[in-house]
């Protein structure tokens, strides 16, 4: 979502950026064993943009990104998000890390893998994008081991792929990190050298010490004040969006930034219609006469006036007026339904408790949404499919649907939806009877949803583990509230 806003915005930084990825590292074991796989026929998939498998083969190996998966084969290293060397190929935005592979790539690529043996390490499922392919590279691989040393980041692995033969390892790791991603390196190390393939000691030792890349400087060409402003909105304090406003338009006018106007207006439009300004009154307008609403034109107003109404109603909290109108958009909005659509009308019926129903429609608003690069709403359907599936009493469900949002859709969009995602977990592990978890998960959604204001979420969570937990660390924490 960062990159994303700055690429809204004309900031370029793909060339910086790939610069700073593409500094000399020497290889560790996984990039030994990597280019001994290549050369001996096999796969090699990765989301990194380095050039370390690259490095550690001794003659360069074919490569193909993500625009060409097509033409992958045995002995190919894929690249699903780029290479430094070719900074154009890079995936930054959010729409690009959300769009699931086309049905002929995962299909190509999945052909590829059947009936091989598959091995994940150092890799915590969290692309969005990849999620279908991997899903279905797994039912087809004769066996999957995958080499994860954190404990937490193992069951949400379980989780995400719940029908997949995976063979987790180690297979009680330590609690310590640095022992654990030791105990990590020597399973991998240990499975490639049974496996025919060479490993040299300092190899093996490099990839087994903890590590945390320092955070580097990236400088970028001064963008406009209101893309300034519009980083606070998304990934700043929650009070914090106004002044940043008034910073921006002082800036650029002071500066005549005249390509930031375009931005200075969008943001004037979604102030007037969220805080209830004349846009607001206008789009109300037209919902209150229906017949105007229908065959309003040009299409694109009567499409804007729709979903603007649909994101009023659910701000003001009136959840059968969201219903209502959410049903009646999906038989009267011009060339049919759309996702977003039953996105509300999921909402609606969550609140009327219709739950059977509700999860239904979330359901289907969440693959149009991913389908349609939406990540914004594409986040809420899947807020939405876990809070249906805790009314359900379906907790491994929303378990899945609070990992999709911290660990896949939050990590590209903005902090809000990372909050509803431990939101979604603290509750589930609360009625799962794990005190620890939902304590960790409540710590992270709790200091988001204070600083926006938002009590009602902070008690859910505060109530769900008194409730939920039936245990003197749980009880403590919630006194301690």
């Amino acid at each position: 979502m960062l990159f994303g806003t700055l690429s809204r915005f004309r900031v370029h930084f793909a060339r910086e950026v790939a610069s700073l990825l593409d500094r000399p590292t020497t290889p560790n074991a996984m990039h030994e064993v990597a280019a001994q796989v290549l050369s001996r026929g096999g796969l090699v998939w990765t989301t990194n943009v380095d050039r370390l498998v690259e490095r550690a083969c001794a003659m360069p190996p074919d490569h193909v990104g993500r625009k060409e998966l097509l033409h992958a084969r045995a002995g190919t290293l894929v690249k699903f998000h780029g290479s430094v060397e070719e900074p154009g190929t890079l995936a930054f935005t959010d729409r690009q890390l959300l769009a699931p592979l086309e049905p002929e790539e995962v299909q190509h690529l999945v052909g590829l893998a059947t009936g091989r043996h598959m091995v994940l390490y150092g890799y915590a499922g969290a692309d969005a994008d990849l999620f279908g392919l991997l899903d279905a590279a797994f039912r087809r691989a004769a066996d999957v081991v995958w080499i994860e040393p954190s404990v937490r980041v193992q069951g949400r692995v379980r989780r995400a792929f719940p029908n997949a033969p995976l063979r987790l390892l180690p297979d009680d790791p330590a609690r310590d990190f640095a022992a654990a991603v030791a105990a990590a390196a020597d399973t991998f190390v240990g499975l490639a050298r049974a496996s025919g393939l060479t490993v040299d000691d300092p190899a093996a030792a490099a990839l087994g010490k903890a590590y945390e890349p320092p955070i580097p400087e990236i400088r970028l060409r001064q963008p406009p004040g209101i893309t300034h402003a519009r980083l606070v909105e998304r990934f700043g304090d929650a009070d914090d969006d106004q002044r940043a406003l008034r910073i921006a338009r002082c800036r650029d006018a002071y500066t005549f930034r005249i390509r930031s106007v375009p931005g200075h207006v969008r943001w004037l439009r979604n102030n007037s219609l969220y805080n209830d300004g004349l846009l607001a009154r206008a789009v109300d307008a037209l919902a209150a006469h229906r017949s105007v609403l229908a065959s309003l034109r040009p299409r694109s107003l009567h499409q804007y006036a729709i979903t603007a109404e649909h994101a009023l109603l659910l701000q003001r909290r009136r959840w059968d007026a969201v219903e209502e109108f959410a049903d009646w958009a999906v038989r009267h909005r011009a060339g049919g339904p759309r996702p977003i659509d039953l996105y509300y009308r999921a909402y609606g019926r969550r609140y009327g408790l219709q739950i059977r129903d509700g999860s239904r429609d979330a359901d289907a608003a969440e693959s149009g949404l991913s389908a349609a690069l939406d990540p914004e709403r594409h986040a809420g359907a899947v807020l939405e499919q876990g809070a249906l599936a805790i009314y359900a009493g379906r907790f491994e469900d929303a378990l899945r649907a609070g990992f999709q949002l911290r660990e896949r859709t939050g990590r590209y969009a903005i902090p809000r939806w990372r909050a509803w995602g431990s939101w979604l977990e603290a509750i589930a592990w609360s009625h799962l009877r794990d005190p620890a978890a939902a304590h960790e998960a409540a710590e992270a959604a709790d200091v988001r949803f204070r600083a926006e204001g938002r009590p009602g979420p902070v008690a859910d969570v505060s109530n769900g583990t008194a409730i939920g937990c039936a245990s003197g660390a749980s009880a403590r924490w919630v006194a301690g509230r």
